[in-house]
């Protein structure tokens, strides 16, 4: 269900009222009004990768790492943040190349955070969500993610996960629009508080999808507006 346009002033005056005219104004300003972003659904052991290279070691992160992965994001992350990712559940895994931190990648085992678009929906016991998989410069394209992603593959199918979710930008390849894994295309519209999002869904399994991502919803702190699937 869309909520109609009458509904817009409305919300438009509250958020004025809780936020002042100006930090409501700067608010819509800032942010981006369009954003398309593709949704995959990848059987987990559907990419064969051969084993690292010696110099390539990969494990679940811990505590301790937390000081190392601030220093290597500190504009994303703080400690603060990271643990409680950890504390909800979410697991970060990490790949080192002769000693030195290479990549990092979230997982998340409960729910999907569509952070590109700000929507989220629950998964099943034998899913995950892969989200925010990084690279540092100097190490790309010498295996560094492949390892990471070798390790989740052996640690998730011995727990009974068969299927791994991915949310990208509609431009970016090789997991964008041309994707074998796309089950849906999210439309994302924001204006200040005002938010719409909708879902085209793909493949022989369109009909399952669509009603699967009718579960779709604003993250905490979003204004909560239905979107169509």
């Amino acid at each position: 269900m869309i909520m109609g346009i009458r509904s817009w002033p409305r919300r438009i005056k509250d958020s004025i009222e809780l936020e002042g005219l100006w930090g409501f104004a700067s608010r819509a300003a800032s942010a981006r009004f369009y954003r398309l972003g593709i949704l995959n659904a990848e059987p987990l052991l559907a990419r064969t990768i051969p084993p690292p290279a010696p110099s390539l070691t990969a494990r679940s992160a811990a505590e301790e790492d937390m000081d190392a992965l601030v220093a290597l994001l500190p504009h994303r992350y703080s400690p603060g943040m990271l643990r409680e990712r950890l504390a909800k559940g979410e697991r970060c895994f990490l790949s080192f190349l002769d000693g030195d931190l290479a990549f990092v990648g979230w997982v998340g085992e409960k729910e999907a955070h569509l952070d590109y678009g700000g929507l989220s929906f629950p998964l099943h016991k034998e899913e995950i969500y892969g989200y925010e998989w990084y690279t540092r410069p100097e190490y790309r394209r010498q295996g560094a993610d492949n390892a990471a992603w070798r390790f989740i593959q052996e640690y998730y199918s011995e727990r009974g996960v068969s299927l791994a979710f991915g949310f990208v930008s509609g431009r970016r390849k090789p997991f964008g629009p041309d994707s074998p894994h796309k089950v849906a295309i999210i439309r994302i519209f924001r204006l200040g508080p005002l938010k719409r999002f909708w879902v085209e869904t793909y493949g022989p399994q369109a009909e399952y999808w669509r009603e699967r991502l009718r579960e779709l919803r604003w993250e905490r702190h979003s204004c909560v507006l239905r979107g169509r699937v």
